[in-house]
């Protein structure tokens, strides 16, 4: 099999429309878990929402997802 690199994908969403109050912790979780797969765990990781932040992609706090967005990402898996 060699070096071949297992995929992940990584969602934390802390704020949807529908809620009125948002969710503090789901973006740096699973910005946490990401960091842990990528370096324990030698994955490739997708994270959503994504921004570009030092240097880095990292889960964007803020950021929305739309339904679309995830299935394509999931079906890409």
């Amino acid at each position: 099999m060699g070096d071949m690199k297992r995929q992940a994908l990584v969602v934390g969403i802390n704020r949807y429309p529908f809620l009125k109050q948002h969710l503090e912790y789901a973006a740096a979780d699973a910005e946490e878990i990401a960091r842990l797969l990528r370096q324990c765990g030698q994955f490739e990781v997708k994270v959503l929402p994504e921004t570009y932040q030092d240097g880095a992609i990292q889960v964007e706090e803020k950021g929305l997802v739309k339904g679309d967005t995830l299935r394509e990402e999931i079906s890409k898996l």
